[in-house]
């Protein structure tokens, strides 16, 4: 009986120093698990941080792109106050909620795809504004030289009216009136008898005027 007290005596405290290792390795393989979930929580963190700047990075340089198109027309900047309105509610959004990374990445991707909507619909705008601006010069200029040049064929037509006015006018001088009688042989001679003229003479000259 004697003998077997120390056998059981060193079975149980192998038993107990095997449990204990068994719990240092737990305990190991747990610091080492736990370890590598605080770097990968880490990790993501960090990426999250860095996804949430970027974000932040390309909501402001999306709104100062669309403001940089302002002033142009009302047509326009009603546009991009829609716009920027839009990715202020976006930003509150995203700001207000937890997004995982992946998220915020596709996030990211839509703000990006309003940027680019936004300003191809903007420079299609402009291009479509300077081509009625560059037709509107031109039919004002096809205007202005058609008014110049009825301007210059009424001036014409004032001008050659007047002349034909001042042609109208005749300017006799030096007349004078002599009393004829006509033989019958045809010859004529100057009478000075009232009863025997049968035909006045009436010569003149007629004076320049300013179109002769």
């Amino acid at each position: 009986m004697s003998e077997s007290k120390p056998t059981n005596n060193s079975t149980k405290y192998l038993i107990v120093l095997i449990i204990a290792l068994l719990a240092c390795v737990f305990c190991i393989y747990q610091y080492y698990t736990l370890s590598n979930e605080n770097k990968s929580l880490q990790n993501q963190f960090i990426d999250k941080q860095q996804e949430l700047e970027l974000l932040d990075i390309r909501f402001n340089k999306a709104k100062d792109s669309l403001i940089m198109y302002k002033g142009i027309n009302a047509e326009l900047d009603s546009i991009i106050d829609l716009k920027v309105e839009e990715l202020n509610s976006m930003k509150k959004t995203i700001d207000g909620k937890n997004f995982s990374i992946r998220d915020l990445r596709r996030k990211l991707k839509q703000v990006e795809s309003i940027q680019q909507a936004t300003m191809a619909r903007l420079d299609s705008i402009i291009i479509a504004n300077e081509l009625l601006t560059n037709e509107n010069l031109t039919l004002h200029s096809s205007l202005k030289t058609e008014r110049e040049k009825a301007n210059s064929l009424k001036m014409n037509n004032e001008f050659l009216s007047d002349k034909v006015k001042k042609a109208e006018i005749l300017v006799a001088s030096n007349i004078r009136c002599s009393s004829q009688r006509k033989k019958p042989n045809g010859k004529t001679i100057e009478t000075p008898k009232a009863k025997k003229v049968n035909r006045i003479q009436i010569c003149l000259n007629i004076m320049k005027n300013n179109v002769t």
